[in-house]
Parts: C-alpha cells; sequence; structure tokens
C-alpha cells in the first residue's frame, strides 16, 4: 500500500491500522521538526497542533484509529501550509 505525502489529499475510507498510524506519526514529527527548526512555525500555530495532537493521542488510546489518522493529517497539513507560508514571505510574494 502506498504511504501519503504530508499535506495530501484525504484517502478513501478504509480499515486504519497500527502501522499507518506509525506512519502517519513520523510523517507528522518529520515535518514538525522540520518546520520547528527552520522557524516556520508561530507560537499560535504550535500552540494549535500541540491541541491537535493531544486529541489524537486520546483518540488512539480510546481505539479511534480512523480519527486519530485524520487528526495527523490535519497537522500535516497545517504544517504545510504554515511553511509554504514562511517561503512565499521570505521570498516577498503575496496572497
Amino acid at each position: 500500500r502506498r504511504r501519503p505525502e504530508p499535506g495530501a489529499g484525504p484517502e478513501p475510507p478504509s480499515t486504519t491500522t497500527r502501522a499507518d498510524l506509525a506512519w502517519r506519526y513520523l510523517l507528522m514529527d518529520g515535518a514538525y521538526s522540520a518546520a520547528d527548526s527552520a522557524g516556520t512555525l508561530a507560537d499560535s500555530t504550535r500552540a494549535t497542533l500541540n491541541r491537535i495532537f493531544d486529541r489524537s493521542t486520546l483518540s488512539f488510546f480510546g481505539g479511534r484509529f480512523s480519527i486519530t489518522a485524520a487528526m495527523m493529517e490535519v497537522i500535516d497539513t497545517t504544517i504545510v501550509n504554515a511553511a509554504k507560508l514562511q517561503m512565499a514571505g521570505n521570498l516577498g510574494a503575496t496572497q
């Protein structure tokens, strides 16, 4: 099964396995680390990401794996969008 790229569109509904969650966590962790070390995450964005991650953790331990995967996808998308905005600002681009 092909693994999703960070910020990729939604996948068709399927059974979410622990391996899927582990892969999403690794994608999210790598994107978060890269964005955080590059300084592309504002404090408010970082706080929002932390709240979503906390909720996804509770969903995981509640056995709601599909919801957990969806929340991790939201985190991935948020990180990618924050990085894009930072890069656009660095290049002097406007929206």
